[in-house]
């Protein structure tokens, strides 16, 4: 596809390599670019809301959807994805057992919160396959509010 506009810019039957190179050469470029690229990113902030004895952190980020058609892969498009962990308190330096969780694998590592600021380092504990998974939300957040709702 990228031959024929190239044919165009180079027309002279001695320049055919140099066609064929320059189009080897955007079409991996291209091909680089929507492989190994992604449009997802986390949001800057994060909040904390206080649920009785436990405090909600809730994260957001976009993410790319999971496209099962090549037209819908190429078009990149995102969604707002929300994620909540339910800690035990809303300062300090709180450990990944520590964290309350319905269902899934355990956490490992830390969550420190100071400062207006709430620093992720979690990964889940993927006993099945023997590997430590990072969660998608590590990072530096800024704390942008806090709520006490009972």
């Amino acid at each position: 596809m990228i031959y024929f506009p190239t044919k165009w810019i180079f027309p002279q039957k001695k320049l055919k390599t140099i066609r064929w190179t320059v189009s080897i050469l955007l079409g991996s470029i291209v091909i680089c670019y929507l492989l190994f690229t992604s449009p997802a990113y986390n949001h800057e902030n994060a909040s904390i809301n206080q649920k009785g004895d436990i405090f909600e952190l809730r994260f957001a980020g976009e993410r790319i959807y999971m496209s099962h058609d090549p037209i819908s892969a190429l078009s990149r498009r995102t969604f707002t994805d929300t994620f909540i962990l339910n800690l035990p308190r809303n300062k300090g330096v709180i450990r990944g057992n520590e964290i309350i969780k319905q269902d899934g694998y355990p956490l490992l590592g830390k969550i420190e919160i100071k400062k207006g600021k709430v620093m992720v380092n979690l990964f889940y504990d993927n006993f099945d396959d023997h590997i430590k998974d990072p969660l998608d939300y590590n990072g530096i957040y800024k704390l942008k509010t806090v709520y006490n709702t009972k």
